[in-house]
């Protein structure tokens, strides 16, 4: 499969909405509730996308098919929270449509985020934060070499999930 992993434009917010929107309902049914899952729209979320595209909050990266189709993004920019205060850096989110997993744009599309996040803004390290219950992400970010740095909480329309969160070191490796 041919791809190219490209910074994102403004007008690439309704193809990393779209590809978000689906990947949710994709991954984490089972895992969320039903109930929110329904309520995810490619049109709020194209907006909120343009809205970050539009601002200063850090690399987005596309993974750009050869048709020229959005498959899949990942984004970063410093830390959003106050936990682990070894890390002031983060992934913020990957995602891939379902049918392009496996093939090794996913890696590509985290390894240049950590790339840009070490290069531009001289991160020298970052967490990410996924649902406990996602073990194929749980896996992924343990393979980039991600250390499990612990477990807590959040909430989405009232629902109380866990998420682990992976500190990910020496992001000059992958300059």
């Amino acid at each position: 499969m041919s791809y190219v992993i490209r910074e994102a434009a403004v007008a690439d917010a309704e193809a990393i909405a779209t590809v978000h929107v689906h990947s949710w309902l994709s991954t984490y049914k089972g895992i969320v509730a039903d109930s929110f899952l329904e309520t995810l729209s490619i049109r709020a979320r194209t907006h909120r996308w343009q809205d970050i595209l539009k601002g200063n909050q850090g690399p987005v990266f596309v993974a750009e098919a050869e048709d020229g189709s959005i498959f899949g993004f990942a984004n970063g920019g410093r830390k959003r929270t106050d936990g682990y205060p070894d890390y002031d850096y983060e992934l913020y989110a990957i995602y891939l449509l379902k049918e392009y997993q496996g093939f090794g744009a996913g890696r590509a599309l985290v390894e240049t985020t950590l790339r840009d996040l070490h290069t531009r803004l001289g991160a020298p390290s970052a967490v990410v934060y996924a649902f406990t219950d996602n073990r194929p992400a749980c896996e992924f970010y343990g393979k980039l070499g991600g250390a499990t740095l612990g477990n807590s909480s959040f909430t989405i329309a009232e629902q109380s999930y866990e998420e682990t969160a992976f500190g990910i070191p020496h992001l000059e490796r992958f300059a």
